[in-house]
């Protein structure tokens, strides 16, 4: 009977060695349940701290780095502009066409502070008359903009410049009034 009892013992030797082993789905250490929830909560701070970049820190980095830092009178004509927008409108005194411009530093910056002036001549001569312009803001802001609106009663082309401290910005304008 010895050899029986050898048997059995060897077939539940067998038996157990077989049996798939448990996973605990617990928080247990063996599990690394614990590493996983420390590796959310790491997940979602860096969410938090993600947006909080996103939506407070780079928005004023954006601001601080195009606004203008150097003193006014510090400007390069070479790097300014003028626009208009639309370039034609009408010409029944009403609609308007939005003169823009920009006065820029040697690094592109914005200067604050200066007072704009805005001329315009016809693009034609012989034309009668010269349409309106109204200052919407003619000292350049800390982007070193300064804006007009133009209209006219008189139709035609006109050739609109900016000038600062006597000096005329390299670039114009042609704006049509029909």
């Amino acid at each position: 009977m010895a050899t029986i009892s050898q048997t059995s013992q060897e077939q539940k030797r067998e038996n157990s060695s077989m049996v798939a082993p448990v996973v605990s789905s617990s928080n247990s250490p063996k599990s690394g349940g614990k590493r996983k929830m420390l590796w959310v909560g790491v997940g979602i701070i860096s969410l938090v701290a993600l947006f909080f970049l996103a939506s407070q820190v780079v928005p004023k980095i954006l601001v601080y780095l195009t606004k203008a830092t150097n003193a006014p009178g510090a400007y390069s004509l070479a790097n300014s502009y003028v626009f208009g927008s639309p370039l034609s409108v009408k010409a029944n005194g009403e609609e308007k066409i939005r003169v823009t411009a920009f006065l820029f530093d040697a690094r592109g910056r914005g200067v604050p502070g200066q007072q704009i002036e805005l001329r315009i001549k016809p693009k034609t001569p012989g034309t009668r008359g010269l349409p309106q312009i109204k200052e919407i803001q003619s000292v350049t802001d800390d982007f070193g903009q300064a804006i007009f609106e133009v209209t006219s009663t008189v139709a035609g082309q006109f050739v609109v410049s900016a000038l600062v401290n006597g000096q005329e910005f390299p670039q114009t304008v042609t704006l049509t009034f029909r």
